[in-house]
C-alpha cells in the first residue's frame, strides 16, 4: 500500500517527523505527535510541504479575501452558489 500523504505547510514539524534524534527542545511534544514520528518511519504516512497559500485547510481556518476564498473553494471543488443566494434588502 502506498502512505497516506498529508501537506503540511510547517517544515519544522516535516523535519521532526524524519529525524529519529531526541532534542532537549522536543521534550515537551505530546506523544500523538510521537506517534506520527513513528508512523512516518514505517513508511505509513508521509508528510509532504505545501505552501501556506495553497493550504485549501485554510478556508476552514481563517479569515480570507474573497479572491483567496474563492480560489480556494475551486480548488475544494465546491459549486459557486452565490448566484442563489436572496440578499434581503
Amino acid at each position: 500500500m502506498d502512505p497516506t500523504v498529508i501537506h503540511c505547510d510547517n517544515t519544522s514539524g516535516i523535519r521532526l517527523s524524519e529525524d529519529l534524534v531526541f532534542h532537549g527542545k522536543t521534550k515537551h511534544i505530546n506523544y500523538k505527535y510521537h506517534y506520527i514520528q513513528k508512523l512516518a518511519q514505517d513508511g505509513v504516512l508521509q508528510l509532504r510541504y505545501i505552501s501556506t497559500d495553497e493550504q485549501v485547510a485554510n478556508i476552514l481556518t481563517k479569515s480570507l479575501p474573497n479572491k483567496k476564498l474563492v480560489y480556494l473553494r475551486d480548488k475544494l471543488g465546491l459549486p459557486d452558489i452565490s448566484s442563489l443566494i436572496k440578499r434581503e434588502r
